[in-house]
């Protein structure tokens, strides 16, 4: 197709008409639909690998993690696919339980993992009662 001299401009000019809130509220909804079947709740974590996928700014923040869980960088996960185990169920974490936590468990699934993320993440765990511990300096990466 040829836009002639003005492409760029005609672009640019059907970007800007583009309502990107009602997009993302669109893509939203189509996540949330497409990973709620892929929830735990709090008493069904048991047995499960717990990988902890904050983002690393927000984990180097973070205080706790919930006991017995690891970390993965939530940037890195579809690189460390590879390197979680498809023999075992993985609950992946975030913050709430929203984007972070439901995106990386799918892809995770797409790579083969048996992977769910936790409904309300780390801050419904603890709001819960549910055993967190003090992290290490260090961050425990999967490998």
């Amino acid at each position: 197709m040829d836009c002639g001299a003005a492409a760029a401009a005609d672009v640019d000019a059907f970007m800007r008409h583009i309502d990107w809130a009602r997009v993302y509220r669109r893509y939203q909804s189509a996540m949330y639909a497409a990973s709620e079947p892929l929830a735990v709740g709090h008493g069904d974590v048991s047995g499960a690998l717990l990988l902890d996928v904050r983002r690393a700014g927000v984990f180097d923040e973070a205080a706790t993690l919930i006991s017995g869980a690891r970390w993965c960088d939530s940037a890195a996960v579809s690189d460390r696919a590879s390197d979680v185990p498809t023999d075992q169920e993985v609950v992946v974490y975030c913050v709430y339980g929203h984007e972070v936590g439901r995106t990386r468990a799918m892809r995770l699934r797409a790579a083969g993992v048996v992977a769910r993320y936790l409904r309300g993440g780390i801050d419904g765990w603890q709001a819960a009662g549910r055993p967190v511990h003090v992290k290490a300096v260090a961050k425990t990466v999967v490998s």
